[in-house]
């Protein structure tokens, strides 16, 4: 009963949120039970209708004649089949069971009513020109004067007749083509204009042409009834989507970043005495939070997007069967426009499904230090420290999959100062690579001392993304990081950072860092909420992305690359996104809200009301990922520091997010205007303590053991966290990559290319203060298509200096891009004369 009733109001509230009325309709459970009523009765009648025959006996219901009766359906048939045949349509009467068929469907598939409607009325109307069609040879034949309606029943033969006798015959024709050219239009949506081309083509060419323009027609024909059908059993379940996705998650309520971990609670403490009795220490070993979820073969709409399904364990690369016809589908109608931007997003959505926890390599068990190693590890630490006259008890013992922290607790008197100076005898004492001090630690009166496992175990992404942590984390893009000292999985939201700095010395993990962010949005997050930029200079490391273009890429179709790997490319890129900035603040202001959570929340709600604009539509997150800023800055400081630095500034609202990696964490890369706007920052294993300071202003990071160990700095802390990143493989990641491929295309989210170009009034003022040899520079920079500053000098003999007072201009006119350091510029004009 408690159920039956939690279903009512689950079910009361859905079609509240969604039409803002009170719920109406049958329910469920009714109207499949007259689906499959109107199916059943529908099948019947058009056998009974398809096995009429005029011999039938219709006056006398009685066992006696049922012998006689060749109905397939008996006597009832038989009688049923007489009416319905006589008195509308002849055999086409069958289409009054395929309309009640129909009506099943659409009770069974929650299809709209106004598109019930449509197809009820074409049916109608080919049943209709059916009839008059079977009639016409005998009302032709006898000059509409016959009464004889056996072939085409009483609509039809009446029909006939009339246009026989009121417009002759050659009007009849001429009429009954029109009739039909105009239901293939409304049924097919198809184009006369198209018909007649292929049909006059084919008759005006050869038997094997004409017969090749018939074939094209039937073609096209039998392509739009698959589209249509496919079309109309979708339409349903893109509403129900639609309306579902319309109510608010529980994402855009406000929540601290959910990376901070829980700081474990000290045990009580014991006073010290003159003799004091040995206490036993207190080991913290962690306890694996990993736990499988129910498997769930496909995403229902309007299902938690925040949720991981467990989906089938499909990694090759073969498309599924379904998936050249989803994609025809797509490209078809974006090409004749019969589905708007939003509808095709949602027909998408309906069918996409989540990347598998499958697609991961498995996480073995990891290696545990034991309680006696632990126990003895802590007494050499307390040893070592009274060789140095210093007093301190390890008080508790934290063991984690690769660094295990030893809580020290200093006696009176002893400074920390004296147990921090001790770092690298205690390294030396405890064998380990590297020891890092946590003086004191946040809440606690200890001094925490990290000291790398003798057998450090691998975190791997598997284990991270199958976490409940993860699952059911809180956020609109949540980055699954890896995990603590403790080995608790450790989450955090971008939306919240808001940009995000990279920094580490090659090979201690910055690279596969970035894998893991990009692996945990496509884990969580639906292509129609967020999209990636890309800027690889070093093309190797996130060029296997390039294959996701169709799904979470935004494309300058402008630009011959999807992953930018060319300095050049990711100026205007970086440009471009500075316009899609500023564009989308104008509709912001315009709809009066101040982010883009408020601004797509009031996109729902208009659509919900059935008011839709092409220019003011749901916006994705973008997410732009920088793998090497050093080079970029390298090669043009200028021209990369000022989008990088406006972007941080303001994009935040707009939900362009940022993701800036290096591998040279000095001051000439990031420059205090960087760092400023990036306050969530990591960092990886660094070579020396300035690196460290430089990206964290604090020391510590070039005590870090490299392999994914990392210092992890949340907004509006001044304390770093450690964390040990998860591990994703090359193979895991082209796993992924292959299922997303195989899922349905989404329309591409395009930016607006912006040429750094002057405008006319600037090139008006500017005209006056050009040197008298711009245009012959010009003509020679466009004729050898190089923009160098000694091939100036060698042709118009002139000295460097006014030599590159000239490539200056010729940069501000638009004519050469930007400098390459020592490498020539790029010739923007291929011919002289052209508009700059």
């Amino acid at each position: 009963m408690k159920r039956k009733l939690a279903w009512k109001k689950q079910s009361r509230r859905f079609f509240t949120q969604t039409s803002g009325k009170k719920p109406a309709g049958l329910p469920p459970l009714r109207r499949e039970i007259y689906g499959l009523l109107c199916i059943s009765a529908g099948v019947l009648l058009v056998l009974a209708v398809a096995s009429y025959h005029p011999s039938d006996p219709i006056g006398q219901l009685n066992p006696e004649n049922a012998f006689r009766v060749r109905n397939w359906l008996g006597l009832v048939g038989a009688v049923i089949a007489h009416y319905l045949f006589q008195w509308t349509f002849g055999y086409p009467a069958v289409v009054w069971g395929g309309l009640l068929i129909l009506a099943g469907v659409g009770l069974l598939r929650h299809l709209p009513g106004m598109r019930l409607l449509k197809i009820s009325f074409l049916l109608l109307g080919w049943a209709f020109l059916a009839s008059t069609l079977l009639a016409l040879p005998e009302a032709w034949r006898t000059f509409g004067r016959t009464t004889s309606y056996y072939p085409s029943g009483l609509l039809g033969g009446l029909v006939a007749n009339l246009l026989i006798q009121y417009t002759g015959k050659l009007a009849t024709a001429f009429l009954s083509v029109v009739l039909s050219l105009v239901l293939f239009v409304a049924t097919f949506h198809l184009r006369v204009s198209t018909m007649l081309h292929r049909l006059v083509v084919g008759l005006g060419a050869s038997v094997v042409d004409f017969v090749r323009g018939i074939g094209g027609l039937l073609a096209l024909l039998w392509g739009r009834i698959s589209f249509s059908s496919t079309k109309a059993r979708k339409v349903g379940s893109i509403r129900v989507e639609a309306s579902r996705r319309a109510r608010p998650g529980p994402a855009h309520e406000k929540d601290s970043l959910s990376a901070e971990p829980s700081a474990p609670v000290a045990p009580p403490e014991v006073e010290a005495t003159e003799e004091p009795e040995p206490q036993p220490i207190e080991v913290v070993t962690h306890k694996d939070p990993i736990k499988e979820l129910q498997k769930a073969p496909t995403v229902e709409p309007g299902a938690d997007r925040h949720a991981v399904p467990e989906l089938e364990k499909e990694v090759d690369t073969a498309p599924t069967e379904g998936e050249g016809e989803a994609s025809l589908e797509i490209e078809e109608a974006i090409q004749e426009k019969e589905l708007d931007y939003d509808a095709l997003v949602r027909n998408s959505l309906a069918r996409y499904q989540f990347p598998s926890t499958d697609l991961l390599n498995d996480d073995p068990e990891p290696p545990k230090v034991s309680r006696e190693e632990l126990i003895e590890n802590a007494a050499l630490l307390e040893r070592t420290l009274e060789k140095f006259n210093v007093k301190a008890k390890v008080k508790r013992v934290v063991e984690g999959p690769v660094i295990t922290l030893y809580a020290v607790r200093p006696a009176e008197g002893v400074k920390i100062n004296q147990i921090v100076s001790l770092a690298d005898d205690l390294a030396l004492a405890m064998r380990a690579k590297a020891i890092r001090m946590i003086a004191p630690i946040p809440g606690e009166a200890a001094i925490g001392i990290e000291i790398p496992n003798r057998t450090p175990s691998t975190v791997y992404f598997s284990s991270i993304v199958r976490s409940e942590k993860f699952i059911h984390a809180k956020g609109q893009l949540v980055l699954g990081m890896g995990k603590t000292i403790s080995g608790e999985v450790f989450c955090a939201d971008l939306t919240r950072m808001p940009h995000l700095l990279i920094a580490g010395a090659t090979g201690a993990g910055k690279s596969v860092g970035i894998n893991t962010i990009i692996a945990s949005l496509l884990f969580r997050v639906p292509p129609s909420e967020v999209k990636f930029v890309l800027i690889d200079p070093k093309k190797l490391e996130l060029s296997p992305y390039a294959l996701l273009k169709d799904h979470y890429l935004a494309i300058c179709p402008e630009l011959d690359e999807v992953v930018i790997t060319h300095p050049q490319n990711a100026i205007l890129v970086l440009r471009s996104l500075v316009n899609e900035m500023e564009q989308r603040y104008d509709k912001l202001a315009h709809l009066g809200v101040r982010d883009i959570v408020a601004y797509n929340e009031k996109i729902e709600k208009y659509a919900a009301r059935g008011e839709r604009s092409d220019e003011y539509r749901k916006l994705p997150y973008l997410v732009v990922i920088i793998d090497e800023l050093a080079d970029l800055i390298l090669t043009a400081a200028r021209e990369v520091e000022e989008p990088i630095t406006r972007l941080a500034q303001m994009a935040r609202a707009v939900g362009i997010h940022l993701i800036v990696a290096t591998q040279r964490p000095s001051v000439d890369i990031l420059t205090g205007l960087i760092k400023a706007n990036f306050p969530t920052r990591i960092a990886y294993q660094v070579a020396t303590r300035p690196d460290s300071k430089v990206i964290l202003d604090m020391y510590g990071a070039e005590k870090l053991i490299g392999k994914g160990d990392m210092l992890f700095l949340p907004p509006g802390t001044g304390k770093p966290i450690r964390l040990q990143n998860a591990l994703i493989t090359t193979e895991e990641v082209g796993r992924i990559i292959r299922h997303v491929r195989r899922q349905p295309k989404f329309p591409p989210y395009e930016l607006k290319l912006v040429w750094s170009r002057p405008s006319a009034s600037v090139r008006a003022m500017k005209e006056s203060e050009q040197d008298e040899l711009f245009e012959k520079a010009k003509e020679i920079v466009i004729r050898h298509q190089q923009g160098s500053i000694s091939l100036l000098q060698r042709k118009l003999k002139i000295g460097y200096a006014r030599a590159a007072r000239l490539i200056d201009e010729l940069e501000e006119a638009g004519v050469v891009g930007p400098g390459q350091g020592s490498k020539a510029r790029d010739v923007l004009i291929s011919s002289y004369g052209d508009e700059a």
